[in-house]
């Protein structure tokens, strides 16, 4: 039984002390004379992916598929999936995404990407679109900028794409006057509700003589600091695996002095 027990705490050392990493990078392909989107999915961390799930979302088209499953993405190994498209209506440069669900050890994920997809023709938005993000109390506060570049008056619809799990504390802004060669400063509020870090982006959109207009600026919201610490910047996670370590160092030093007991007792009943 003790061996047991020394055994499963050796286990709980080496398995907290390692902590895998999936780093996903996904990027988007679409010709303009082709009806369908290649979407490349590849892992840069030193952990698998299990479980992917590609669920597109492309505005006024249908996919072939509503997902595209991969078993694994393991370290430096990619996925690639082909979105065909049918039943076009689109008509210009539209900001579209893919969101990714996958498995690491017990755990879901999700992460987003989002594309620049142009149909029939391929335009070229005036909006130049800039970000500051700021954290407090539990809430981010992403603050966007879009400058009109060009001499004529436009009304983007200016939009946040954030994976599953954050809060929207306030709406997109739709139908927002902006001035040429002026610019138009936007706050949106929201929340991660089950902590780490996730990709997103800010989309800008507007319709000009038929046509569609579109951009985004990607950015990604960190997972903020909730270890607590005390003076000396040691962390409670650290003072848990050393505490283990002076367990274990305890019950060899206390086997080994029984075991010592044990065989004199034996010498002197000799």
């Amino acid at each position: 039984m003790k061996k047991l027990f020394l055994l499963s705490v050796i286990i709980f050392i080496f398995g907290v002390s390692y902590a895998g990493t999936v780093t996903l990078t996904g990027t988007c392909t679409k010709a303009l004379s082709q009806n369908n989107i290649v979407f490349s999915l590849s892992n840069s961390g030193n952990d698998t992916a299990y479980n992917i799930h590609v669920i597109p979302t492309i505005y006024y088209a249908q996919t072939n598929s509503s997902y595209y499953v991969s078993p694994s993405i393991g370290p430096n190994d990619a996925f690639v999936t082909n979105v065909l498209l049918q039943n076009i209506t689109a008509n210009g440069t539209y900001i579209d995404y893919m969101t990714v669900a996958y498995q690491q050890g017990g755990s879901v994920f999700s992460a987003l990407f989002p594309c620049s997809a142009s149909f029939n023709t391929q335009t070229s938005s005036q909006v130049l679109l800039s970000k500051n993000i700021t954290y407090l109390n539990g809430i981010y506060y992403i603050n966007v900028t879009a400058f009109n570049a060009g001499k004529i008056g436009i009304t983007p619809n200016i939009s946040i794409i954030l994976p599953e799990g954050f809060s929207y504390l306030n709406q997109n802004y739709n139908k927002t006057y902006i001035p040429g060669l002026s610019h138009q400063n936007y706050i949106f509020k929201v929340k991660n509700n089950v902590g780490g870090s996730y990709s997103g982006a800010v989309a800008a959109q507007y319709t000009d003589n038929g046509l569609n207009y579109g951009t985004f600026l990607s950015f990604v919201l960190g997972q903020e600091a909730i270890t607590q610490k005390i003076p000396g910047g040691i962390n409670f996670f650290y003072i848990g695996i050393i505490a283990v370590i002076l367990i274990l160092i305890a019950l060899i030093i206390r086997a080994a002095v029984k075991k010592k007991t044990n065989n004199k007792k034996e010498l002197i009943e000799k």
